[in-house]
């Protein structure tokens, strides 16, 4: 209220994991008293992963996350999450080949644009590129629908999700382009992982991103 009365407008505001309907409901109402014209909202709809839901999950948290992406620039799912968001079932679509598969990813995302949301970018798509196991994340908003893949690293370290989504609002609100995010996120992500996987270090403890936070930079923001 005191923030209310100071006419107070952030840059941007960021939501990750949060725990409970109540929380999300408060998520909603702090975006809608001090989201200014200028302000940069990116959502993180932390619910699930691979198909299955996490133990806080309730439908009353998917009704706020469904509000919450609504009212955000960026809305950063990965695919157990997409399909939470929009009612599709997560083993159909799974079950999909690649093109199809991206096409329908598509159409599902469009669904979130046209209520509101202006970009989705889908985390965390399991593929194959001439013979080579990748790992992608899709952009798609009212202009386009663009694939950008890296090399699939293995294991399922803690906290990616998060250090990817924390790349991608604090360059939106720099001003950076979506799709050279993306790229400098992937590969912020990929050198973390891989030093993790040489250092022997337990997914449970993360990755040794530390040693490339100089990765992000504003110098180092270049498309390709």
């Amino acid at each position: 209220d005191e923030w209310q009365k100071m006419r107070f407008h952030p840059d941007g505001i960021y939501t990750g994991f949060l725990a409970d309907a109540l929380q999300a409901e408060k998520a909603v109402d702090f975006i809608q008293r001090f989201k200014s014209t200028e302000t940069k909202v990116l959502v993180d709809p932390v619910m699930g992963d691979d198909g299955v839901k996490y133990d806080m999950f309730t439908d009353g948290l998917l009704e706020k996350m469904k509000a919450l992406a609504c009212q955000a620039d960026v809305v950063t799912p990965n695919l157990t999450e997409l399909c939470l968001l929009t009612e599709a079932d997560y083993e159909t679509v799974c079950g999909l080949p690649g093109e199809l598969k991206i096409e329908v990813l598509h159409q599902m995302a469009d669904s979130l644009l046209q209520k509101g949301a202006k970009h989705i970018l889908v985390t965390g798509i399991h593929l194959v590129e001439n013979g080579e196991a990748k790992i992608g994340n899709l952009i798609i908003d009212q202009e386009q629908c663009e694939l950008i893949a890296f090399p699939y690293i293995g294991g399922s370290y803690s906290g990616t999700g998060d250090l990817f989504a924390s790349i991608i609002a604090g360059g939106v609100v720099r001003g950076d382009s979506l799709r050279d995010l993306c790229m400098l996120a992937g590969r912020f992500v990929e050198a973390a992982m891989r030093d993790s996987a040489v250092d022997q270090v337990e997914e449970v403890a993360g990755t040794e991103f530390e040693r490339h936070l100089g990765m992000l930079l504003p110098k180092n923001i270049t498309s390709g």
